[in-house]
């Protein structure tokens, strides 16, 4: 697989670059995020993933298919028991390159909380790290997340009790 700039970004400027800014807080109400929250987690892997050029489909279709239960959406991966390490990175990939562009129609909040998601799940149920940020800035991310009263209780359920 070829090199991406996620893979070798400064972890300070990946820190600062996913900080929520006070402008960016302004765009969009609590209950617009957590619609679009929900419509994101529910949101079929392979389409988002393709389309935004972080995996090939045939990558998302093989990695997707698990014996335990397949991986259709975000909210599959995150959620998932035992989830493909590199379905997590390709996520990460994706969220971060969503929050870098100004076209995205991702919100940034949300690209942050799949960012920090995928992180969070690669290191608790995988007991790997997909990313050069520091526990700092990570456990930094987890608490932004778990400070967003639009964050549903599954999703904060992802982050509670974090090492980081």
């Amino acid at each position: 697989m070829a090199t991406r700039a996620a893979d070798n970004s400064e972890p300070r400027a990946l820190a600062d670059m996913l900080a929520i800014d006070q402008e960016a807080l302004h765009l969009w109400e609590p209950q617009e995020l957590a619609g679009r929250l929900r419509h994101q987690l529910a949101a079929p892997l392979e389409v988002d993933l393709t389309d935004a050029g972080t995996a090939s489909i045939e990558d998302v279709t093989r990695l997707s298919q698990s014996p335990e239960r397949s991986i259709r959406t975000f909210g599959d991966l995150l959620h998932h028991r035992a989830p493909p390490i590199q379905l997590l990175t390709f996520v990460k990939d994706f969220a971060k390159a969503s929050r870098q562009d100004a076209a995205s129609a991702l919100p940034k909040e949300i690209a942050a909380v799949l960012y920090f998601g995928a992180i969070v799940v690669a290191q608790r149920r995988c007991g790997r790290g997909i990313s050069k940020l520091s526990d700092e800035e990570v456990r930094a991310g987890v608490e932004w997340v778990l400070a967003q009263p639009w964050v549903d209780p599954g999703v904060q359920e992802l982050f509670e009790g974090s090492d980081h």
